[in-house]
């Protein structure tokens, strides 16, 4: 859920500056606009989105270690647990 919300955020960063940066360039000169506006607006998407997913990634949890589910024994329900 953590990394769609991540792109969500990203692609919304992206429009917000290619907005920004049409009206910006429109305003000191007409020609490329769109085109240095949609560089502007990839530029932020790629960095917002390398930024939430090492930010994100850097507490999450351990990659070796193994998860067993709850058990059911004699009518008691033991808990699952992580272990290496």
């Amino acid at each position: 859920m953590r990394r769609y919300l991540v792109i969500i955020v990203a692609a919304l960063v992206a429009v917000l500056v290619f907005f920004f940066a049409t009206k910006l360039i429109k305003r000191f000169t007409k020609k490329n606009s769109v085109y240095y506006s949609i560089i502007c607006g990839l530029v932020a998407f790629i960095i917002v989105l390398l930024f939430g997913f090492f930010l994100l990634e850097n507490n999450s949890g351990e990659i070796d270690l193994k998860y067993f589910p709850p058990k059911y024994i004699n009518g008691k329900v033991l808990d699952g647990e992580f272990s290496k």
